[in-house]
């Protein structure tokens, strides 16, 4: 349910549809914390409600010019790399 109050309330966005991916941890031994991905489908827009200091900007990347390794962080490419395998990207 988390998942689905994060994208109403950051992204303004429900989520009609969607599976659960895999849970990982990012770095093991190192940072105990762990990761769920999700696979969400069917989006809804809704309306966004940030809290008082938070910004978030959305932007939109068409699937054909997204380079998985352009980006830092292994959460995006973890979910890249599931988008490519399943061949969404």
């Amino acid at each position: 349910m988390l998942q689905k109050e994060n994208l109403k309330k950051k992204l303004d966005i429900e989520q009609i549809n969607g599976k659960k991916i895999c849970t990982y941890y990012n770095s093991a031994g190192i940072n105990a914390g762990q990761y769920h991905l999700f696979y969400a489908t069917d989006l809804v827009k809704t309306q966004q409600s940030l809290d008082e200091n938070e910004f978030l900007e959305v932007v939109k990347i068409p699937f054909n010019d997204i380079d998985i390794f352009s980006f830092e962080d292994s959460k995006t490419m973890l979910a890249l790399s599931y988008l490519k395998i399943e061949g969404a990207l």
